[in-house]
């Protein structure tokens, strides 16, 4: 969706000046991370040039691979040896590719600082606060989990930006799968908006489609893990009909068990944010479209949901690269749940040089983006 020129403009002017201070003050400290990050490099080419000559001067991969492809009692062998080269080939990147992150983290007070935030690293598992709760963002959740969490003031606003982990069960042994992962960022007014309103990403077909290609994979991954059991039924009992029909009966229970898990988290959770509210028709040109608000209080909610809060809400869905955003007013409290499992905040990685200005007006714009929210509350 088209944003105003004139956010933009802002959030380009603050992120200039939260530049100049970085570059001012903190950049020449990172710098010394540079070496570090050609090390791995060389460490992680160095790993896998060793991986190749093992492999090329003592194994005859081509004769095993045919010997094992000819004989099904084999296959559980192939399975087994493919899954063991993907975690050889891929662990070692990722394991340095999270100490490098870890190593950067040590910087996140420095650049904060530069931009009037506090940072502390991480929480353990408790309760959700009462500004979440009453937030209605997360109907039934119980207990959640924070880390990278930036706090403080901007212009007298009380912010906290977070990553954040939901769950919906108080035991999170019995219930280790997050409702939702991504960004909750939590913003108090120095005064009442009185206004109580929610802000959801409008249903289209996307979710559909998606959900079609979740279980196309999903069918064939169940698919090749019933020929798994097949073959190590068939090495301990023989080739018989039996065999094949208990293979696809255990694949296909283990399809609808997953495909259940899926329905509940993605279909479920939608039906779980559809609110008793009424709809509110928001004059905006592009907002409508793909958001939708709800209200008992329609004409409080239009003075506080304007177009410039819906720009100011669009510049964080395209900073954030955000599919599914949520927002609610509660008073004096603004919470907005921003949805995606993958990694935010970064300053740098493995595969760019910290030469790049690419991560850090990354993570700035991110920040400015909250800025701008709160800014918008301040008028």
């Amino acid at each position: 969706m088209k944003m105003s020129i004139g956010i933009n403009a802002i959030a380009n002017n603050l992120k200039s000046t939260y530049l100049r201070s970085y570059y001012d003050m903190i950049h020449w400290q990172i710098l010394s991370m540079e070496n570090l990050r050609i090390c791995l490099l060389i460490l992680i080419a160095v790993f896998y040039l060793i991986l190749f000559a093992i492999f090329y001067y003592f194994v005859d991969v081509g004769h095993y691979v045919s010997v094992i492809i000819k004989n099904s009692r084999y296959h559980v062998l192939l399975v087994v040896g493919l899954i063991l080269a993907f975690l050889t080939i891929t662990l070692p990147v990722k394991i340095l590719s999270s100490y490098y992150r870890t190593r950067l983290k040590k910087f996140y007070p420095q650049i904060l600082s530069v931009i009037g935030l506090k940072y502390h690293s991480a929480t353990e598992v408790h309760e959700i606060s009462e500004t979440i709760r009453n937030s209605k963002l997360f109907p039934i959740a119980k207990q959640s989990e924070e880390e990278n969490i930036f706090y403080g003031e901007y212009r007298g606003i009380d912010i906290s930006v977070a990553e954040t982990k939901i769950f919906d069960g108080t035991n999170i042994k019995k219930h280790p799968h997050a409702s939702f992962k991504g960004i909750v960022i939590s913003l108090k007014s120095d005064k009442d908006v009185n206004t109580q309103a929610l802000i959801k990403i409008k249903t289209n077909f996307s979710v559909l489609k998606n959900t079609f290609i979740h279980f196309l994979t999903l069918l064939i991954s169940i698919i090749g893990f019933a020929f798994v059991i097949k073959s190590v039924i068939c090495a301990v009992r023989g080739n018989i009909m039996s065999d094949y029909i208990l293979s696809l009966v255990l694949g296909f229970i283990i399809f609808v068990i997953y495909g259940f898990r899926f329905v509940k988290s993605v279909m479920l959770k939608e039906l779980f944010h559809k609110t008793n509210l009424p709809k509110v028709i928001i004059e905006d040109k592009d907002f409508p479209t793909k958001y939708e608000v709800y209200s008992y209080d329609e004409l409080g909610t239009k003075n506080v949901v304007t177009s410039a809060f819906c720009d100011r809400l669009m510049y964080l869905e395209n900073v954030y690269h955000a599919k599914n955003i949520r927002c609610s007013f509660m008073n004096e409290n603004v919470v907005i749940a921003i949805e995606f499992d993958k990694n935010n905040f970064e300053i740098g990685n493995l595969s760019t040089s910290l030469k790049n200005p690419e991560h850090i007006n990354n993570f700035l714009e991110q920040i400015v983006g909250v800025f701008l929210i709160a800014d918008y509350l301040k008028i």
